[in-house]
């Protein structure tokens, strides 16, 4: 019994040298970056032998990005679809560093106790924020401050894929994540936000579940992940009216006692805002609409004047040529996945 102490001793000397030798694991920046891909947007995407890392600037520490997550490809039937937004609602994301990695962390937006000093201390002691990775940092640019870090993170199940895929199947049927089968599909740099699609396989050890894949045991879920630069402009939040029929933004407002109810909803809107508000008016910021060629000839027409009848009541507010709808360019550089665009696909 006497000689624990010196065992324990020993212990933490073992544990502190092998924390110094993780904390020292990452290369210099030059030497990771030779021989690396480079895609640079947003923020610069590295692919080096098989992994994949992300690149964040000292001004990108802690600073808000939006996140959005969704399916890549869909299964054929109910309950997944591709591009289908409403698995996951937009995220607002932070990039933290702890230590020798960085933390992935979802801010809590929902709930709201005011603006003032102590309502914003209460925000942060009173509601949770969501860590959904975290990834080690491999190398540090000792004259920018730049780092990277690993993204193997975003293989996870952030999505919660499994709970909708196995919301359709039988209990003794249930899909699982393979990570051995999983990968990082493609990337995309652009200058307002990164692309990353992870293709995952989920798997079953039961047959003819899901058949509409080659083998209904495995079935290959792509997941796209997109990080976007946070919008600064003029826009004004507004209220919903419930009586309107309007897709919208709830938050939990705790900074008034005297309300009936503690959500709020604020409608997600365009910000068209009319150039000249005494007036009707050209639409300052109009909603540029693509058609992408995948869209079939003979439905380009219908989607078009579909696009453009919502002029009709915009123009009754006092909003002229608020949608604007295109083709999408000839250009081998131009891509849907640019969220400088809107587009239907």
């Amino acid at each position: 019994m006497k000689r624990t102490p010196l065992i324990a001793s020993l212990f933490a000397v073992v544990l502190f040298a092998s924390g110094e030798a993780t904390a020292r694991s990452a290369q210099p920046y030059a030497q990771f970056v030779g021989g690396a891909q480079a895609h640079r947007g947003l923020f610069t995407i590295w692919q080096k032998e098989g992994g994949t890392y992300l690149e964040l600037a000292p001004n990108q520490l802690d600073a808000d990005f939006l996140e959005t997550i969704a399916p890549g490809n869909g299964i054929g039937q109910e309950p997944v679809w591709w591009g289908d937004t409403d698995y996951l609602p937009t995220q607002i994301v932070r990039f933290e560093r702890r230590g020798d990695s960085i933390v992935i962390v979802w801010r809590n937006w929902y709930a709201h106790a005011g603006s003032n000093a102590s309502a914003l201390l209460g925000n942060e002691a009173g509601f949770p924020d969501s860590v959904v990775g975290i990834g080690k940092i491999v190398a540090e640019n000792s004259s920018n401050g730049n780092l990277i870090f690993d993204l193997s993170s975003l293989l996870a199940d952030n999505i919660d894929l499994r709970n909708v895929i196995n919301g359709a199947v039988p209990a003794d049927k249930a899909y699982r994540l393979d990570p051995a089968l999983s990968y990082v599909d493609s990337v995309k740099a652009f200058p307002e936000n990164d692309v990353i699609t992870v293709a995952q396989t989920w798997a079953t050890d039961a047959s003819h579940v899901i058949d509409t894949a080659p083998d209904a045991r495995r079935i290959l879920m792509r997941v796209v992940y997109n990080f976007v630069q946070m919008p600064h402009d003029d826009y004004r939040p507004r209220l919903m009216d419930d009586r309107i029929g309007l897709y919208d933004d709830i938050y939990i407002d705790f900074s008034n006692d005297s309300r009936e109810q503690r959500q709020v909803p604020y409608i997600v809107r365009w910000n068209f805002d009319p150039a000249d508000r005494t007036r009707p008016s050209r639409a300052r910021h109009p909603m540029i609409i693509y058609l992408s060629d995948t869209i079939p000839t003979a439905y380009r027409g219908a989607i078009r004047d579909a696009c453009l009848e919502w002029n009709k009541a915009l123009a009754k507010i006092g909003i002229l040529d608020a949608i604007v709808v295109r083709d999408q360019p000839n250009d081998s550089n131009w891509d849907p996945d640019d969220v400088r665009y809107s587009v239907i696909r």
